[in-house]
């Protein structure tokens, strides 16, 4: 063969080889590197299957983001499954590589590329997570400002209304009604007003510690350290309220029962002391009372009514004698007479002089140790005025200690 024919052959060899080199670079496709947040973490190099490397890439970025947004917190690791070596982040898999991975990418072994996409792998789920911790604490900082701005301005209005419904129900005290029940005032137009500037106060005041605990417990929540706050602090204050509340449920038709009878007794003592303001004024008239008796009679008959209601209402209400109510009840009622026991013993010496009509108004007196002119009989003391024209208050349980001597009337 000639020299020509050998140097054709080598140039349809050279050409062929550069055909077969160019339409192998045109099969094989480029590598993909696979991102997290569009940060790189590794490269593959080949694809796996139907699979090419950037949708092999791109289904190993997706899982990433899933293992790094997860709850709870997992450490990168592979395991040996089969003639592969797979990825995983907790329960998560990654990325599954073969010995072709690791021959594409030069590395010494599939062991060896396992443990450096593992690594990088956990570094890259960690600063997603430091990323990601950083950016909720500065989100979790600005609500607790915005919250903190919220509440104040809520506060603001709250006092700003209390105080602006405080003052026109003192500017405007005659366009507050009374309370009535048909015809007969229970109430006065002063007492519903006292009345509803005590409410006023009284939830302006539950108003501000409202808005203030629910700030304290939103802000509380956000952060994840101080999240166990919140339970023992909703457990100290709505446990007690929500045992509060079922007692109050279980014992609800008492409870109303209660509430009437209260409203019942209210409503009798407001009538007793209209029926004998009324004798008093003179526009009722009873023979056996006169005008000047009606003050007293009516303070005796409202306590005994209240006392009544102390000792009474408890066994009725609940049919057992023997039930905290009843007992509180006598047990107020003995601190009450021991504790009450001189002025007791004044106001049965009181009721003695009074409706026995031994003393009256205008009689020269020794009383008590004292002595003078007689300007007023009460339940619990009488008073005198002595030479001095000054008055002397002698508490009627003093007759009990000295003699009582009325001196002669003087003649008209």
């Amino acid at each position: 063969m000639s020299i020509g024919c050998w140097v054709g052959l080598l140039a349809l060899v050279m050409v062929c080889a550069a055909v077969s080199a160019q339409t192998v670079a045109e099969i094989r496709p480029e590598p993909a590197t696979v991102t997290l947040r569009d940060a790189p973490v590794f490269t593959l190099e080949r694809g796996e299957g139907t699979l090419s490397p950037l949708e092999r890439a791109r289904a190993a970025g997706r899982a990433l983001a899933d293992a790094s947004g997860a709850t709870t917190v997992h450490h990168a690791r592979w395991e040996t499954r089969g003639t592969r070596a797979v990825v995983f982040v907790g329960p998560t898999q990654i990325v599954a590589l073969t010995l072709d991975d690791a021959l594409a990418a030069n590395a010494a072994s599939l062991t060896s590329l396992a443990s450096h996409i593992t690594r990088e792998v956990d570094n890259a789920v960690t600063r997603e997570r430091q990323r990601t911790s950083l950016a909720n604490t500065v989100f979790a900082v600005s609500l607790v400002v915005f919250f903190g701005l919220i509440t104040l301005y809520l506060m603001g209005r709250l006092r700003s209304f209390g105080d602006r419904a405080r003052s026109f129900l003192l500017k405007n005290s005659s366009r507050v009604p009374a309370l009535r029940l048909n015809k007969l005032e229970v109430l006065g137009p002063a007492s519903v007003r006292n009345a509803l500037i005590l409410v006023l106060g009284v939830g302006r005041v539950l108003g501000l510690v409202g808005l203030a605990y629910g700030w304290l417990v939103v802000s509380l929540s956000l952060f994840e350290r101080t999240r166990p706050l919140v339970q023992r602090l909703t457990g100290v204050i709505l446990t007690p309220l929500s045992a509060l509340v079922e007692r109050i449920a279980l014992a609800l038709p008492m409870f109303v029962i209660a509430i009437v009878a209260l409203a019942l007794i209210a409503i009798l003592v407001r009538v007793t002391e209209l029926f004998f303001a009324s004798v008093e004024r003179g526009e009722t008239r009873i023979t056996w009372l006169p005008p000047e008796f009606a003050y007293v009679t009516s303070v005796l008959v409202r306590g005994a009514t209240v006392l009544f209601t102390l000792l009474a209402a408890g066994p009725l209400l609940t049919g057992d004698t023997n039930d905290p109510v009843s007992r509180g009840s006598l047990v107020l009622l003995a601190c009450i007479a021991l504790a009450a026991t001189p002025l007791l013993c004044s106001l049965l010496a009181g009721m003695a002089t009074v409706f026995s009509r031994t003393l009256r108004v205008g009689d020269r007196v020794e009383y008590g140790g004292q002595t003078g002119r007689v300007s007023e009989v009460g339940l619990l003391f009488l008073v005198l005025e002595d030479e001095a024209r000054a008055s002397v208050r002698v508490p009627h349980i003093r007759s009990l200690w000295y003699a009582t001597r009325i001196f002669p009337r003087e003649l008209p």
